[in-house]
């Protein structure tokens, strides 16, 4: 995990209160030529997951390519789910 120590002292806070967000752009499901991830519901699940535990992100902001009302409800619906319970193992 990155060391933030130097950031949460400079903004007096302690480390918990860090927010760590990635902004994310692709698609859930194939589709080539799309920039960002793309891929099914268990990649982004498992890239979801390293990401939080390995680098510590803990939020994360998707902009869909394609589809922005069902992407949304697959990503909130299937993916985050998915996610959360590969990061609580």
């Amino acid at each position: 995990m990155p060391n933030t120590t130097w950031l949460t002292r400079a903004a007096r806070r302690g480390p918990a209160t860090l927010c760590r967000i990635y902004n994310m752009i692709g698609v859930v499901g194939r589709a080539r030529g799309v920039p960002g991830l793309s891929g099914g519901v268990e990649q982004w699940a498992d890239t979801l997951a390293v990401w939080s535990t390995r680098l510590g992100f803990d939020t994360f902001a998707f902009w869909p390519v394609a589809e922005p009302r069902s992407q949304l409800e697959l990503f909130a619906g299937e993916v985050i789910p998915a996610a959360r319970e590969r990061v609580a193992r």
